[in-house]
């Protein structure tokens, strides 16, 4: 691929965001199947898992809107929810810097800040707030674009050493490699924006003179090539950073090597080994010790033993009822208090039906006889 391909290729922001979008998906995936790998606490996986990659998935959620067309025609909204995202990891390194400080917080915290304020001064620029809020009046908008790049470039490259260097796994300088690689390309990604917007400006001003202006863009972008040829050849750019990069390639050898040699000298895997043996036995140990004293103690033996007792004490129970019940005679004499109770019932019915026979007879003998009509004492006188 030649040099101008290359270029064409570095400056095409949909060939950037396409690349920050898989970028995204390599990291949360390694970081994912890494935690559930290192036979961690099911808690402090999830919570390391969500920590990590909860910002990457959020950051995949604006990268993949606004290639969407939806995305694209509400683009400065996605551009709020961006530095609202920013915003919020700025505050959380701030204080990840006051609790636990140290270089890698501070830088993050660094890096983090300048990323907001980049975005505050690009991604508003056009739009009401800009104007409201006079933000083009801001002293951070002084600040060139070149600069936010050179910055965004040389402090996370001092973070991503540090971070080798304080890495004690593999995994853990491919991550560092990964999240350097991000911060390189997205703020390759918000320069390229602000250049659209400066072009675009350009192009509203415009009085008419093309040529002029087209004139003028090729003899800085000319000069500016010039100028930065001139300074890497000058300060022998080149040489450092493969300076810079044999270094890292030697340093992560040298870890590498200081812990196969700590865990040769040491016998780790030995002792890890003779552990695992330990376990196995004394593990063997106690099941041979059980199956020992119930056989020395004929437990299974007794256990059977309680249960034929158990069994033919219920037998003998049973068998005692039913002679005492035989002996007895106790359905015999249930049978008779039966016959008792049907007999002495059914006299009583007849009885109270006589009784009621009885009185309804003398009822009516009461109601033939008529009661005889007195005389009057003064008639039986004459």
């Amino acid at each position: 691929m030649s040099k101008k391909k290359e270029t064409s290729l570095f400056d095409d922001a949909k060939f950037i965001t396409s690349v920050i979008i898989a970028l995204i998906i390599i990291i949360v995936l390694l970081s994912q199947s890494w935690a559930i790998n290192s036979n961690l606490d099911t808690i402090i996986m999830v919570r390391s898992i969500l920590n990590h990659n909860s910002f990457y998935i959020l950051l995949l959620i604006y990268f993949v809107g606004i290639k969407l067309s939806i995305g694209k025609k509400y683009f400065n909204y996605l551009n709020i929810f961006l530095m609202l995202l920013y915003f919020i990891n700025t505050i959380s390194s701030l204080l990840t810097v006051i609790q636990a400080f140290t270089l890698n917080s501070l830088l993050l915290f660094l890096i983090n800040l300048v990323i907001i304020i980049y975005l505050i001064h690009t991604m508003f620029r056009g739009t009401r707030v800009w104007k409201d809020y006079k933000l083009y009046n801001s002293p951070f908008n002084e600040i060139t674009n070149e600069w936010y790049y050179d910055y965004l470039f040389i402090v996370p490259t001092i973070l991503f050493i540090v971070n080798l260097i304080a890495s004690t796994s593999i995994n853990g300088c491919i991550l560092a490699l990964l999240d350097y690689l991000y911060i390189l390309l997205f703020s390759r990604y918000i320069y390229l924006y602000r250049e659209f917007l400066d072009k675009k400006e350009i192009h509203s001003d415009n009085k008419g003179n093309f040529d002029e202006i087209k004139k003028n863009i090729e003899d800085t972008t000319n000069d500016i090539k010039d100028k930065v040829d001139d300074f890497i050849e000058e300060n022998k750019i080149d040489e450092k950073i493969d300076t810079a990069k044999d270094k890292i390639v030697d340093t992560t050898n040298d870890i590498k090597d200081k812990v196969d040699d700590f865990i040769e000298e040491n016998k780790i895997d030995e002792k890890i080994d003779t552990a695992k043996d330990k376990i196995v036995d004394t593990t063997n140990d106690i099941k041979d010790k059980v199956d020992d004293f119930i056989e020395d103690n004929k437990i299974d033996e007794k256990i059977d033993t309680a249960k034929d007792k158990i069994v033919d004490t219920t037998n003998d129970i049973k068998d005692k009822v039913d002679d005492f019940i035989e002996e007895n005679k106790i359905d015999e004499k249930i049978d008779t208090a039966k016959d008792k109770i049907v007999d002495t019932t059914n006299d009583i019915k007849d009885k109270v039906d006589d009784f009621i026979e009885d009185n309804k007879t003398t009822k009516k003998v009461k109601k033939d006889v008529k009661p005889k009509k007195k005389t009057s004492k003064k008639k039986g006188s004459e």
